[in-house]
């Protein structure tokens, strides 16, 4: 097992392992920080698909600067296999919160909007993250919020050559069926994570993924209102984010972001 990567990083404690690479947390030998090391796997970096995969990822999140975006560090190769070094979070994936059950709405409502904010920023570079789910995003000791991982990111409006990829229950009928990804796919993704995290429950589920992706094109999602405590105005913002239609759906994520604004300032008013 190599120890040290690039003659700088030494890797102390994997992460995650998953199909085409491993997430170690490191330490830059040069800076004396911590890091986090994704570094491809062997089979991954001898697929041509993939380390073109890889190697797109990585252009995409250098144009990506946002105080709730992992900031990537470095990149390179060591020996055969590609790697990239990104800043490393100290706090949890909030999938592993969600296990513990469902957040209170105006936290709910607070991670939402912090990530709305940073895709209208990716957005405006030109890239569509294409993952927006609870694995993906990290939220610090501080309760800082974190949205990490560009593996199959896309630039908008350019069809992804290898194919539509992603998680099932977070992708918008128009993934599910095909079509190129666009910003709004990514706020539909936040939408139905936003419903998770306020219900303790997907939106869109199935007996297997051909049922998931039914449920997604029909748009039935149980009624929020039944689910949570949210009030009406913040249940409405969620639905315009998870809506099928792209027509009803919210077109930016940077008025998902303030539309949630407004409902936080009205907080001490109703109940969010």
């Amino acid at each position: 097992l190599v120890k040290t990567v690039g003659n700088r990083y030494r890797l102390e404690r994997r992460l995650s392992a998953g199909r085409d690479a491993a997430v170690w947390q490191a330490r830059d030998l040069r800076l004396g920080r911590p890091v986090a090391v994704k570094r491809m796997s062997k089979r991954a970096a001898g697929d041509p698909i993939a380390r073109a995969r890889f190697t797109r990822s990585v252009a995409l999140a250098a144009r990506i600067d946002h105080q709730h975006v992992v900031r990537l560090l470095d990149a390179d190769q060591h020996g055969p296999r590609p790697y990239l070094v990104e800043e490393f979070v100290p706090g949890e994936a909030l999938d592993q919160i969600l296990r513990r059950g469902h957040l209170p709405p105006a936290t709910a409502i607070r991670i939402t909007g912090a990530l709305a904010r940073a895709l209208g920023h990716i957005h405006g570079r030109g890239v569509v993250h294409c993952d927006v789910k609870p694995s993906n995003i990290l939220i610090r000791n501080d309760g800082g919020v974190k949205l990490s991982d560009f593996g199959i990111a896309t630039e908008v409006g350019v069809p992804s050559p290898d194919g539509v990829f992603g998680s099932i229950h977070y992708m918008s009928p128009q993934r599910v069926s095909g079509a190129p990804a666009t910003p709004q796919c990514d706020i539909y993704a936040l939408g139905v994570t936003f419903y998770e995290m306020v219900s303790g429950r997907k939106p869109f589920d199935g007996l297997n993924p051909l049922e998931v992706a039914i449920a997604h094109r029909r748009g039935s999602a149980v009624p929020i209102r039944s689910q949570g405590d949210l009030s009406p105005a913040a249940a409405a913002v969620l639905s315009g984010m998870i809506a099928a239609s792209q027509g009803e759906r919210y077109g930016s994520a940077g008025y998902v972001a303030m539309s949630l604004d407004a409902v936080l300032a009205h907080s001490d008013r109703v109940a969010v």
